[in-house]
């Protein structure tokens, strides 16, 4: 049986709490800035398919 964490007692590097915020562009945005102290202008996403080249 799982054992379900409350979101109180999860810290950013869990990977699932980890996951979800990355998931939002806004949410990242908000997340990063505060990481690092500084504005960001913007959040892009990229597919990890066009990553990889043939």
């Amino acid at each position: 049986m799982d054992r379900k964490t409350p979101y109180k007692e999860l810290h950013i590097t869990d990977n699932f709490l980890f996951g979800e915020v990355m998931r939002d562009a806004e949410i990242s945005k908000l997340f990063l800035e505060a990481l690092l102290g500084k504005p960001i202008a913007e959040v892009k996403f990229i597919s990890k398919a066009a990553t990889l080249s043939s």
